[in-house]
């Protein structure tokens, strides 16, 4: 077993996981060793096949375990580009050096999928401890998907959305109802070193707050450019884990050869 702090290149930042081999393990035993860790998600692989659990459920795709795992084996030797077999099909994985030393990751995202949510918006800021107001109907409130559903919520101010403290057993019981994996909050508001801040809570599974989260920046990417708020051809850099103090980067691009979503970063081993 590895630990990795993904979407960092600092030990104590990022988003934690463990890297399991899968080898002679049942999905019982996988999911006891996600819940004994604790981690937002925890990946076991088979050679280039993965899977993902949360502390209580198996789930479709993670990125940051995803490209925690890449960064592992673009660290072992020189890579250009490979193929990981996962839940939601192929994600290719592009590694980028500078001369010997492995300088970021990126992956293809599962194809985008956008769609509308009809629920009752009072009770759900009540489970998030927002008033409506606090919403900024100037963007997108929508689900989207690169691997997992989740609903994204354009907040006004990253204050608002610090002091955040959601009722998470009324959350998860929203979110369940809404078919969605998390709620992803997001401020459309530049930073020194990035261009969106970024929150997400999955107490649905087992996640109060997912640090750093690679699939739904990458959803949320994709819904941002669908929706015309992102320039053609624009890289975007998503600040997420501040709240935590784990901080870290994400960043999403649109592939030049698809409609696809890629997202990278670094990655750092902890032990």
């Amino acid at each position: 077993m590895v630990i990795y702090d993904a979407f960092s290149d600092k030990v104590n930042k990022g988003n934690r996981t463990a890297l399991v081999k899968a080898t002679g393990l049942s999905t019982e035993d996988m999911q006891a060793v996600a819940r004994k860790l604790g981690f937002a998600e925890t990946l076991f692989y088979q050679g280039l096949t993965l899977r993902y659990f949360s502390p209580e459920e198996e789930i479709d795709f993670c990125g940051h375990a995803t490209l925690a795992f890449a960064w592992n084996r673009g660290q072992e030797e020189n890579r250009k580009m490979e193929v990981l077999q996962t839940p939601v099909g192929e994600i290719p994985i592009y590694y980028s050096y500078d001369g010997d030393r492995l300088e970021k990751v990126w992956m293809l995202q599962a194809p985008l999928q956008i769609k509308e949510i009809i629920f009752d918006q009072q009770e759900f800021c009540e489970a998030l401890g927002i008033n409506l107001e606090d919403i900024d109907r100037e963007y997108p409130l929508k689900a989207s998907y690169t691997g997992n559903w989740d609903i994204f919520v354009p907040i006004k101010s990253k204050e608002i959305l610090d002091g955040m403290a959601p009722d998470m057993a009324a959350l998860g019981t929203l979110n369940q109802s809404m078919g969605v994996l998390s709620t992803h909050l997001y401020v459309m508001q530049k930073g020194e070193d990035y261009d969106i801040y970024t929150r997400d809570f999955a107490p649905a599974c087992g996640i109060p707050e997912d640090p750093v989260t690679g699939s739904a920046n990458g959803a949320l990417f994709g819904l941002l450019q669908k929706e015309g708020i992102l320039k053609v051809g624009q890289e975007v850099i998503f600040a997420q884990g501040h709240a935590l103090g784990y901080e870290g980067r994400v960043y999403a691009k649109k592939d030049q050869n698809s409609d696809r979503i890629l997202v990278g970063g670094k990655a750092v081993m902890v032990e």
